[in-house]
């Protein structure tokens, strides 16, 4: 007999309907006269539903107890589901997150305590903050007996070289464990179970996955004593690095740019960049992530959102690349302690120092960088919108080859002014020899030739203003470019150019008019005595390899301010004096008064009047003019006397300016130009196969995002690129990579060679 049916013995047939009834001791359900399920509390929804599964299990119709409680028939037959998958404790939906801080995961966090963890690291291990899992200790005590020890898979054993012990490492394989976890806040995305029960594939990668850039945030002083503990020890923070596995990724093309930073010795300079006090990325890894995804068209710090960061963390050796909130305060961490222009010429004199990379000769230009904030900044000229704006100058000085050599940045002025602190550090890369520094006309004023004399820099620039004269007549010049014989006229000879100790060579160039005649169209200025007078025509023609790079230099983003800080400080610079001003105003007015005076007695001389009229009013006359001159004088005088410029804060004390903090913005500058350089360095090479002067940049700019595989191996790291679409380029790209394994480059803070391939389709 069917339970149901013992249930209902003796009941008339049919079967009596189902109901549920509420009354003072609970509700209870009815089936008929018969109580078949109760009492219970009308909110415990838990009861409820044990007796919907209940009355199911004992033969009532699933359509009939769900209409007597009131529910839906697929609500109930859920309910009938997960009672047979999880038992009572899967009738009743826990509303919120699952609890990550069980008693088990807290007796676990106790033990990492104990072994000399930190408790901003342990909070980051299981995905909370320090202070939740100050809470969840006080919540829940240490037992008073022995505690077990920790598990021994949290255990990561460091390798000969830093890394982790190959032997507990899994196989290679990109779909590890380690990709599970969130990589972008170390937040651990396994339930509270899977946390307690590490596996071994995820012990592999813990020293990546486990630290929360959040968290490293809270932990504040904690984090950077036991850094300077480091420092003060004479160790060095690295981080951990991909010991084994095989890695697909859109970007490996951009792999290629270490060959270009290792000929350079960018490995060393980068790894002695200062050290920051986080452990999951190190500042090597920082900086090379920087200069990888400006490479990849990050063109702004906050387009690195862009990228594909598990395919993008392989670059530099990690199984994924920093996000925003990860990368922005370590930049800021490393500019804080470093000297960005150092920097800059350690590496510019790494890569003169390559054979055949310079030739002595060098421009300077400068770029204005707006500022569109609130603050007082200084005004300065932009000469993209043609107008006056607020914003910075950036003063770049570059080879003849179009690679950037060094920079400056500074207010807005004159070339004349910010090329000199630019012209230190050129003489700091290039201590000695021969230096030929050529610039446009917006810097040929005395005080930048003598600032080249100063510094043993010859300068060559064209003459501004109208055509001087010339004493010598022109002679004829061949000159040879490419393929091509062109002959120009030039006067040569040497003048004193106002405000320049020292003489000047002038060359004046003369090209036939209409009728045919010679006749002169420019004039150029230098202090090289000795040079041919084409070959310095040639060159400073050149010039426009500077312009170049400004234009390539736009695709790096060399218009972001990258921090909008300033010092706001007392406006000391000098503007026109307002006294002076009015004192113009009051002499042209006595001047305009003399005029009237003088053309009064002209009218007097001519008019009809008799002579003994005139004779009475000239005196009057003269005596007006006599008074005007002599107030014209006297206010000559007393203008004078008032200085024309004063500091702005003495005519008006409330004046300030902002000055934009630029230590920030000077070391990403740094890595942008380093970008470029590598760029422009690969780009070469490649056109040397390639053989296409008007597309080789914009082809070796395509070649960071093609794709490939990178194999990591305890001793080797092999790049192997995709097949490129257009057969010229493959061939070009193959002959490259040959090239490039001829001296194998390694990626900075880590001692494996990189091998470049080329797969066949």
């Amino acid at each position: 007999m069917k339970p149901l049916q013992r249930l209902l013995e003796g009941m008339p047939s049919p079967r009596p309907p189902l109901s549920v009834h509420t009354g003072d001791g609970g509700c209870v359900v009815l089936a008929g006269p018969v109580v078949v399920f109760g009492p219970y509390e009308p909110g415990d929804l838990g009861m409820r539903n044990l007796g919907v599964v209940t009355l199911t299990q004992l033969g009532f119709a699933v359509g009939a107890v769900a209409a007597a409680f009131g529910i839906q028939p697929g609500y109930a037959s859920t309910l009938r589901t997960r009672f047979r998958e999880h038992g009572s404790a899967g009738l009743v939906a826990v509303s919120g997150r699952k609890a990550v801080l069980t008693p088990e995961v807290v007796a676990t966090a106790r033990g990492l305590l104990e072994r000399g963890w930190s408790r901003g690291r342990v909070a980051g291990r299981f995905g909370v903050v320090p202070s939740a899992l100050s809470k969840a200790l006080s919540r829940h005590p240490a037992p008073a007996g022995p505690v077990e020890p920790v598990q021994t898979e949290l255990e990561v054993r460091p390798g000969p070289d830093g890394a982790r012990d190959a032997a507990s490492a899994p196989a290679a394989d990109t779909d590890t464990a380690g990709l599970g976890a969130d990589t972008t806040t170390g937040e651990d995305t396994n339930t509270a179970d899977d946390s307690i029960a590490d596996t071994a594939a995820e012990a592999d990668h813990v020293d990546q996955a486990e630290e929360a850039d959040r968290v490293e945030g809270v932990e504040g002083v904690e984090g950077a004593d036991r850094v300077e503990e480091a420092e003060g020890a004479g160790g060095s923070v690295v981080a951990p690095r991909i010991t084994e596995g095989v890695f697909s990724t859109r970007y490996a093309g951009a792999m290629l740019a270490y060959a270009y930073l290792d000929r350079i010795g960018a490995p060393a300079v980068l790894t002695g960049l200062p050290q920051t006090p986080w452990r999951r990325f190190d500042q090597t890894q920082i900086a090379c992530h920087t200069v990888l995804a400006l490479l990849l068209g990050v063109g702004s710090i906050e387009q690195v959102k862009t990228l594909w960061r598990a395919q993008a963390g392989p670059l530099t050796g990690t199984l994924a690349s920093p996000e925003l909130h990860t990368l922005r305060p370590r930049l800021s961490a490393i500019a804080e302690r470093l000297d960005a222009l150092a920097l800059q010429r350690t590496l510019a004199t790494a890569m003169l120092a390559l054979a055949g990379e310079s030739a002595g000769v060098y421009y300077v230009d400068d770029h204005f960088v707006p500022y569109s904030g609130a603050k007082p900044v200084a005004m300065g000229h932009n000469g993209k919108r043609g107008r006056c704006e607020k914003g910075r100058a950036d003063t770049l000085i570059t080879d003849a080859r179009g690679r950037a050599v060094c920079f400056t940045t500074s207010e807005p002025s004159h070339l004349s002014k910010t090329m000199q602190p630019a012209l230190d550090q050129l003489r700091q890369i290039i201590p000695d020899g021969k230096i030929m520094l050529g610039f446009d006309r917006g810097g040929a004023y005395a005080d930048a030739f003598t600032a080249c004399q100063a510094r043993g820099i010859d300068f060559l620039t064209y003459r501004r203003g109208t055509l001087a004269d010339h004493t010598t007549p022109p002679r004829a010049h061949t000159v040879t470019r490419g393929r091509d014989r062109i002959t120009v006229h030039l006067a040569d000879e040497l003048i004193d150019f106002p405000g320049y100790q020292g003489p000047a060579r002038q060359l004046t160039l003369f090209e036939p008019d209409t009728d045919g005649d010679l006749v002169p169209v420019l004039q150029v200025l230098t202090s090289d005595l000795e040079a041919s007078a084409a070959d310095l025509l040639v060159t400073l023609k050149g010039r426009w390899v500077i312009e170049n790079t400004f234009k390539y230099l736009g695709f790096y983003g060399i218009d972001w301010l990258l921090d909008y800080h300033a010092e706001i400080t007392a406006n000391t610079k000098l503007i026109d004096n307002p006294a002076r001003t009015q004192a113009n105003t009051a002499i042209r007015a006595a001047k305009a008064d003399l005029a009237e005076a003088q053309r009064t007695l002209g009218e007097l001389l001519n008019s009809g009047l008799s002579a003994a009229e005139k004779n009475t009013a000239i005196p009057d006359a003269q005596h007006t003019i006599t008074h005007h001159t002599t107030n014209i004088a006297t206010l000559t005088t007393e203008r004078n006397k008032i200085p024309t410029q004063l500091p702005a804060n003495q005519i008006d004390p409330n004046a300030q300016r902002a000055l934009l903090r630029a230590h920030r913005r000077a070391f990403v500058m740094t890595l942008r130009l380093l970008a470029y350089n590598t760029d422009t360095w690969l780009a070469d090479h490649l056109n040397t196969y390639l053989q296409d002067p008007n597309e080789y940049r914009a082809i070796m700019r395509s070649l960071m995002h093609h794709g490939g595989t990178i194999t990591y191996t305890p001793h080797t790291i092999t790049v192997t690129l995709d097949p490129h679409d257009t057969p010229r380029v493959n061939r070009a790209l193959t002959c490259l990579t040959d090239e490039l394994n001829t001296t194998p480059a390694h990626m900075p803070g880590d001692p494996r060679p990189i091998t470049y391939q080329h797969a066949t389709r």
